[in-house]
């Protein structure tokens, strides 16, 4: 599945969601968070698997609770597709991890600009989740939109075509433009802010 979204479309809010669904059915999770050090993921999976405020004493609890289910590539910055894979099929081998989030694929070593080897590291991820039986996540960023797009298409995914293509799911975040306008105006009723 390819996730995508403008900047501050709630893609994050979204991912830890799911994520937090994900822990709550017992399922294993490696995550490759490659913008955001583990300390920080973790806080905020944990204030949206708890529904509260952290405390020190919720935080102890939720990785009691839930934390073998989590296993992270500790590195913030970029990484290799090899390296990537290898601590996949890890994961997958050692602690039964059976959904995988890589956030996102410009921290992936020499993709940026080559569309072709885009296409390759799609490839691979489909084999890794057709051969293992597991779903891998991959953001993907959307390129910058023009003024007048409010609502992402797929074809806003920077990237190759190989991307959208071979993609089994695409799912797009976005906020509703019109009770966005309705809460910067400040004329929300309460049945809306639901």
């Amino acid at each position: 599945t390819i996730w995508g979204g403008f900047a501050h479309a709630g893609k994050s809010t979204m991912l830890n969601f799911m994520q937090s669904v994900l822990l709550a059915h017992e399922q294993r999770i490696f995550i490759a968070s490659l913008e955001m050090k583990v300390e920080a993921m973790l806080r905020k999976l944990a204030r949206i698997y708890l529904g509260e405020r952290l405390t020190d004493e919720t935080a102890r609890a939720f990785l009691q609770g839930v934390g073998h289910h989590l296993v992270f590539a500790d590195i913030v910055g970029s990484m290799k597709q090899d390296e990537l894979m290898e601590m996949m099929w890890f994961s997958f081998r050692r602690y039964g991890c059976t959904h995988f989030l890589i956030d996102s694929l410009m921290r992936i070593q020499d993709l940026e600009e080559d569309y072709p080897a885009q296409g390759t590291f799609c490839n691979r991820l489909q084999d890794f989740a057709k051969e293992t039986g597991s779903h891998v996540h991959l953001v993907a960023h959307l390129g910058k939109p023009s003024q007048t797009v409010e609502r992402p298409s797929m074809y806003a995914i920077k990237g190759s075509s190989l991307l959208v293509n071979n993609a089994d799911n695409i799912l797009l975040v976005c906020r509703n433009p019109d009770k966005e306008k309705l809460r910067k105006a400040n004329r929300l009723t309460d049945d809306q802010e639901k």
